[in-house]
């Protein structure tokens, strides 16, 4: 440091003020700890050196869940992470792969796993400079196993057993837990007895393997165990030397009026003394999460085991079935009413109003649908966020007008609010879905207002508020809390309110997977207001839509259920497609084997041979031919299997004519 000030070099003094706050951390000082990062941040601002302006956000928001884990926000190391990878930093692994940590911490699985994976995508396209080697052997042999790891037991709590395993299998997940070099035998012990744990957690899954489940529930606990022996004895060491050094500290005190340099030492003792008190308390801390982590484990191992195998199996055959049964006849509905609508030559107003009301109707049967879905993956808790690009104020307009009826609804969004963003569309659509329906119920024809407010953004994340008001009656204070419960419905003696009351506990469980929370304000006979912030990503400006025409693509379409087999191929038709169809997947090999196709809309569930065992009998003698899976069953949950099929692409329904022409053209260019 007082080299540093010497030279006046602002980043070596910032440099030394980080140095000292890693020092004061490591003896549990936390306070000094933030206060000296903070310094270095100060000084690194004024030099604008940005990446050691974000780790040192990092450190600080690592101090900050050492003292308390519910005061921070997830959001927080997250746009610290996306702009270290936007400036190319190597650092960007480690802190990431501390957040991967704070993940697993948190039990936020679902997240953990889909940010390992983005980690490991990152690192194999990272090109290190050729002054980065040692950075990059680190990585390699320690942090990228580490990932590896937290990765598989976020995919073993969320019940994909066998894609946890497959992972914890490979070689250096397992060279890198039975390292020998500079190695602290106590996490090392913590390591392997986690490894073993997710291993016995996998073998309890498949009910075989009895040996193999053997070894590492042994595994598990001599390592456990040794973990509590080292801990115990460094324990007994530190207190031995905490009380041997109180005893030189009062020997040094009486001698210290007689000697000044007797005192001197005194005092170096008293640092001893000190640091070893931290040390106690970091170690008792440990042994206490450890006792509540093995505590729990063994509640999961004794009792919950069976119980979740039985889940697992009926909980993938009720998503696939009740989906197919329940889009299936919506996709009918919504495919014959776009149909009358193209095809209707009649001026008659009111009949074009009856099958707008009629396509509106089905938007909704959708909603209701998607609700049902989305209530029973909350209880499993299997849902996520997928990312889609649209164009806000499109996307708004065509969602509310599927769902406005007499209302009139007012949207008024902020100008400088960006256009392209990305979300899942379904689920944002879900969430004004509801909302606006339930404003609708309550405000006997009233005007509905829907605002969108630009809260924050920088370069590529913008941060909106989101608000639906009505002037209904009004939620009393009493209520308000118990309107956010499943099945539950904001009605009295003297209003009947339709509806399966799902839709705000869908909107508050959405909501959770984005980070927020759903709020209201209301008061009786004045109306109700509810909002929410969202957090996007920027993308760029795409291209105007285009048209893409099929003219002369021989398209064979295979669908068991005639009415949606007569509404595809008319699709395919309007695009000047040669189309023939069938009703099963025999008849479909046959065919392809006879025919020249440029391309196959197979659905997924059909009678006898499905549309995944055609697809695999097809590989069998033609490896080339684009294969789409045009199917209502639940994408989340057959996604993986139905492309291992074979298949190229899956297009779930109900779909827009012009996506499913996009599709097309791209496989047959």
């Amino acid at each position: 440091m007082a080299i540093a000030v010497k030279q006046k070099d602002t980043t070596l003094i910032a440099d030394s003020y980080t140095l000292s706050g890693i020092i004061f951390s490591a003896i549990g000082n936390f306070s000094a700890s933030e206060n000296k990062m903070k310094q270095a941040l100060q000084l690194y601002s004024k030099t604008k050196d940005t990446i050691n302006i974000l780790t040192t956000k990092a450190n600080l928001y690592r101090l900050k869940r050492y003292k308390n884990r519910k005061l921070v926000q997830d959001t927080v190391i997250s746009n610290i992470i996306i702009k270290l990878k936007n400036l190319h930093s190597h650092k960007y692994f480690k802190i990431k792969k501390e957040y991967l940590q704070y993940l697993f911490e948190d039990e936020k699985f679902p997240e953990l796993v889909k940010n390992a994976n983005e980690w490991l995508q990152d690192f194999t396209n990272f090109k290190f400079n050729d002054n980065e080697e040692e950075y990059k052997k680190d990585y390699i042999n320690n942090v990228k196993p580490a990932c590896l790891a937290l990765m598989a037991y976020g995919l073993i709590e969320t019940q994909k057993f066998q894609d946890g395993n497959k992972i914890l299998n490979q070689s250096q997940i397992k060279n890198y837990l039975y390292r020998k070099s500079n190695v602290d035998q106590l996490a090392q012990d913590k390591e392997i007895s986690a490894f073993c744990f997710y291993k016995t957690k996998y073998f309890l899954s498949q009910q075989t393997k009895s040996d193999s489940l053997k070894y590492y529930l042994n595994n598990y606990n001599k390592y456990n165990n040794l973990f509590y022996t080292n801990f115990q004895d460094k324990f007994r060491t530190t207190t031995t030397n905490f009380v041997e050094n109180q005893n030189k500290i009062k020997l040094l005190s009486i001698e210290n009026q007689k000697n000044k340099d007797i005192a001197e030492k005194s005092k170096v003792i008293s640092i001893i003394t000190l640091f070893c008190v931290f040390i106690l308390i970091i170690l008792i801390l440990i042994l206490y999460r450890t006792f509540v982590f093995r505590k729990r484990t063994n509640i999961i191992l004794e009792n919950k085991n069976k119980e979740l195998l039985s889940i697992d199996k009926e909980r993938n055959r009720f998503f696939s079935v009740v989906t197919h049964e329940l889009r299936t006849p919506i996709y009918s509905i919504k495919g014959l009413t776009h149909l009358l609508l193209e095809e209707s030559k009649s001026d008659d107003n009111k009949v074009k109003g009856y099958l707008k009301s009629l396509n509106s109707l089905g938007e909704l049967l959708y909603s209701l649908t998607n609700n049902l879905l989305l209530y029973a993956k909350f209880n499993l808790g299997e849902s996520n966020v997928r990312r889609n690009e649209i164009t806000l104020r499109q996307f708004i307009n065509k969602t509310i007008q599927s769902i406005a009826f007499e209302n009139e609804i007012i949207i008024e969004i902020d100008q400088d609010v960006w256009d392209y963003v990305i979300v899942d569309k379904i689920k944002l659509s879900q969430i004004l879905i509801n909302l606006v329906s339930n404003a609708i119920k309550f405000s006997n024809k009233e005007p509905i207002n829907l605002t969108i407010k630009n809260i924050f953004q920088d370069e590529n994340i913008c941060q909106l508020k989101f608000s639906v008001k009505d002037s209904g009656k009004g939620i009393s204070i009493e209520k308000q809390k118990a309107i956010f419960e499943p099945f539950n419905k904001n009605e009295d003696n003297t209003l009947d309110v339709a509806g399966t009351g799902l839709g705000l506990y869908i909107v508050k469980n959405i909501l959770k997977l984005y980070d927020s929370k759903i709020q209201i304000h209301s008061e009786i006979g004045k109306g109700s207001e509810f909002s929410f912030e969202l957090i996007l990503e920027k993308y760029l400006k795409p291209e105007e839509e285009k048209e893409f025409p099929l003219d002369g693509l021989k398209i064979l379409v295979v669908d068991d259920n005639k009415l949606n087999l007569m509404i595809t191929k008319k699709i395919v038709e309007s695009a000047n497609a040669i189309c023939q169809t069938t009703n099963n997947g025999f008849d479909a090999i046959n065919l392809t084997k006879n025919n020249q196709f440029d391309l196959i809309l197979m659905d997924v569930h059909m009678p006898n041979i499905d549309g995944l065992e055609a697809t695999r009998q097809i590989r069998k003698f033609n490896k080339n031919i684009p294969i789409i899976a045009l199917t209502a069953v639940d994408f989340e949950t057959n996604h993986q299997t139905i492309l291992e099929s074979g298949m190229n692409d899956i297009v779930s329904k109900p779909f827009t004519n012009n996506y499913l022409y996009e599709r097309i053209s791209y496989y047959c260019e």
